[in-house]
């Protein structure tokens, strides 16, 4: 089985990149053959340099303009997804153009988050992406969340549900790594107001009353936005700023060390409308650490989080209920040890090669109907 993989970043300081990557190499390791269409200059994983056929332009880098890519791309993935068994786009903006040259071939298009909702774009984009899935083999969404928000919008119902998985073992190198730290909470990804940085400042500001020790890092690069500089303002107005820190962009070493420090993960992720987060990835990396995270209902954090089990998810925008969290993962060692062991086995078990082999499943299903 031949299988072009289409996507924007290889990398891993991005959703897009970090997940693509993952997946490709899953998949290699269990006998795929692969080929990807990206742009080169965004590969950070020198192992999946040689599997790249054909670099395209960049979406996420580039000027997000839907037609525009089409007439960029067009040349580049027509020569990428000839001879191959199958086609699978891995970020959406790329499926019309897909559409247009994959000259039968099957295409998967990955359902992975805001751009999965094609009314909350310019009318142009949203016509390309209706015209594109209307031509598509099958879809994968990363959540069950992020499937239910597709199908309401287009009223496709035949997805198929292929969680994201993590490499528990990379977050266990083998090296001294920190102790938990009581009363620290962490939070990593970048500064934008759907992560919910702003509820998670508020909940601290509860916290601290209780637990005047209390610190909180967060990680992540900052939005081109006015957001970063109100949750600077928050943190004055809220008389926090001596227990926050904000740490800025963290390499792979330093964000695994604080996910071990932290006793308490949280991503309070907020959808909306026109945004939302797939999948809580965040919250799986930090359960292969063993620590538990905070999360919300209604977002891709459902499908990462077991309620109760690996943490505690809370209904959005909820800071009281948010403060409670943390506080009875900090106050209660028992619950927070049980938390912890329940996190590794999530983490253990939602892997990288469970979510190629479920793909693998997809892709035989759609090769099995074509012949």
């Amino acid at each position: 089985m031949r299988v072009c993989l289409v996507t924007d970043a290889l990398e891993p300081n991005t959703g897009w990149g970090q997940y693509s990557a993952e997946i490709a190499i899953a998949l290699r390791n269990l006998g795929v053959d692969i080929q990807i269409a990206s742009p080169a200059e965004h590969c950070k994983y020198e192992q999946l340099r040689t599997n790249i056929s054909e670099s395209i332009p960049s979406f996420m880098y580039s000027h997000r303009h839907w037609a525009r890519l089409m007439r960029s791309s067009f040349v580049p993935l027509r020569k990428a997804t000839q001879n191959c068994d199958l086609v699978h786009c891995l970020v959406e903006p790329y499926l019309p153009v897909l559409s247009m040259v994959a000259n039968g071939t099957p295409v998967v298009m990955s359902l992975v988050g805001t751009y999965c909702l094609p009314s909350k774009y310019p009318l142009l984009a949203t016509q390309l992406f209706a015209w594109g899935c209307r031509r598509a083999s099958a879809f994968t969404a990363i959540s069950g969340y992020t499937a239910r928000r597709f199908s309401a919008e287009t009223g496709i119902e035949d997805v198929d549900v292929v969680p994201l998985g993590v490499d528990e073992r990379r977050f266990w190198p083998n090296r001294n790594l920190p102790r938990v730290e009581p009363g620290l909470v962490v939070t990593v990804g970048m500064l934008k107001e759907r992560k919910g940085v702003h509820v998670s400042l508020a909940a601290f500001a509860e916290v601290i009353k209780v637990l005047p020790e209390a610190r909180y890092v967060i990680a992540g690069v900052d939005e081109d936005s006015p957001y970063p500089d109100q949750l600077r303002t928050l943190c004055q107005k809220l008389g926090i700023c001596h227990a926050v820190d904000f740490i800025g962009e963290v390499n792979e070493e330093q964000k695994i060390d604080l996910y071990h420090r932290s006793s308490v993960f949280v991503a309070h992720f907020l959808s909306s409308e026109t945004s939302f987060d797939g999948f809580g990835l965040v919250h799986l990396e930090a359960n292969a650490c063993g620590t538990p995270a905070i999360g919300t209902y209604d977002s891709g954090a459902e499908e990462a989080i077991e309620n109760g089990v690996s943490g505690l998810l809370v209904n959005q925008n909820d800071v009281g209920a948010t403060a409670s969290a943390m506080l009875s993962i900090m106050q209660d060692q028992q619950k927070a040890d049980s938390l912890s062991a329940g996190a590794r086995r999530r983490a253990k078990s939602m892997t990288w090669d469970s979510t190629a082999t479920k793909l693998i499943s997809t892709y035989e299903k759609i090769l099995g109907s074509c012949l």
